[in-house]
């Protein structure tokens, strides 16, 4: 591959803002024509927001609720079992790993742990699942592990608990945990 073939594709790639053959390629939505390759928001961008989902391995489906703002990680399920996290990526690994260490939860003794989890997001559906941080390669399949969180986004429209569309609270709820991921992946 030529070093000028190799740079337009980075430049596609990575979507920074410039003009190629006309096409605006800003924030990654717009197509890079010279590839046809449909430029994904960072992932560091789209893990920004609030996710709610349940864990796959409980059979209540209790609700859990991310909240992720820059690099903290807030997990919600309960008042009894949430933390507040800081957190790193490894995006060389296959499937993308997060680091997340413990600054504060329920019961305070967890304090300071580092959690590892695999994840990846999929047609709108956030996956993720921790590991032992012992095992060096954690496996690539999310249902290997009992206990996995499927989520999705919150759109601004239902953010701080207002939901602004016509539907109904319950609806909402009711479609989000109705979700059965297990054809994304």
């Amino acid at each position: 591959m030529s070093l000028l073939k190799f740079t337009y594709n980075l430049i596609c790639l990575f979507g920074i803002g410039l003009m190629v053959n006309g096409e605006n390629l800003q924030n990654g939505e717009e197509k890079c024509s010279a590839t046809s390759i449909k430029l994904p928001l960072p992932l560091f961008e789209q893990l920004q927001g609030k996710w709610e989902g349940y864990d796959v391995g409980d059979q209540h489906r209790q609700r859990i609720v991310l909240t992720i703002q820059n690099k903290q990680l807030h997990f919600f399920r309960d008042e009894d079992f949430w933390f507040k996290t800081t957190f790193t990526l490894s995006l060389d690994k296959d499937p993308y790993q997060l680091h997340a260490t413990i600054q504060e939860s329920a019961d305070g003794e967890t304090d300071g742990e580092v959690v590892d989890a695999i994840f990846k997001i999929e047609q709108g559906v956030f996956k993720l699942a921790s590991f032992s941080s012992d095992n060096d390669t954690p496996s690539k399949s999310f249902d290997s592990y009992p206990s996995h969180y499927v989520l999705k986004k919150v759109s601004s429209e239902q953010k701080d608990g207002i939901n602004k569309t016509n539907e109904s609270p319950d609806a909402i709820q009711f479609d989000l945990f109705k979700l059965d991921a297990s054809n994304l992946f």
